[in-house]
């Protein structure tokens, strides 16, 4: 798989949700042998960030950090922003965290630009109040996305002003969200995307309810 370049499968991928893979992998928290039976039988009152170290040192131990990569990433960036951070609609955050931790879709995490590598403060990624009041418009560019080629779900910073930076749960199913394979030195089974925003148009119930002070933004 990892020599190939290929994406883990969905058969493989429900698989790991069923055994509670995935919500192990989002590290402790309430959801933990909620929506899948607790891996290893260690429940979210056990559960702590040195039973999710051992996890992440047992799957790197494959050799293939690629691969690694492609099975514990995305969702382990894209989903603790929705855990923590909540949407303002609470079914929608519910259901995304259920569809992530069964194995459903997944997520990733899409800060990085082109032009701003990982200077948050710097992304040009926008998102304007449409007319109505009701949505977000995208617009913009994310690079080196890991796990933005299988996700359904992009937990996108976005700025929603001079000097204000926040983050939208964007659906890959609104229209006008595009992924182009980013190659990479070690396998392409890590999923490294291009993300291309063009006017996508988010709910505002999208909307994470922290957001990033503006003394931290230059």
């Amino acid at each position: 798989m990892a020599v190939a370049g290929r994406d883990p499968s969905k058969k493989l991928w429900l698989k790991l949700g069923d055994a509670g893979f995935h919500a192990a992998n989002v590290g402790p928290g309430r959801h933990i042998g909620v929506y899948t039976p607790a891996l290893g039988g260690v429940g979210a009152e056990t559960y702590d960030y040195f039973h999710e170290m051992i996890q992440k040192f047992e799957v790197y131990r494959i050799g293939s950090p690629g691969l690694s990569d492609a099975l514990l990433v995305g969702n382990n960036v894209g989903l603790p922003p929705v855990i923590h951070f909540k949407t303002l609609d609470k079914d929608l955050m519910e259901r995304v965290i259920r569809e992530v931790c069964s194995g459903e879709e997944r997520i990733c995490l899409a800060v990085s630009e082109p032009w701003a590598g990982s200077d948050v403060a710097n992304i040009r990624t926008t998102a304007v109040m449409s007319d109505c009041g009701q949505f977000y418009v995208v617009n913009g560019i994310k690079k080196w996305i890991t796990g933005g080629m299988p996700a359904r779900y992009f937990t996108t910073a976005v700025r929603t002003g001079p000097r204000k930076l926040s983050f939208l749960l964007i659906d890959r199913d609104f229209g006008g969200v595009s992924t182009k394979k980013i190659k990479t030195k070690y396998s392409g089974s890590s999923g490294t995307a291009l993300v291309i925003y063009e006017d996508v148009k988010v709910p505002i119930s999208h909307l994470k309810k922290k957001k990033v002070p503006t003394a931290t933004l230059r």
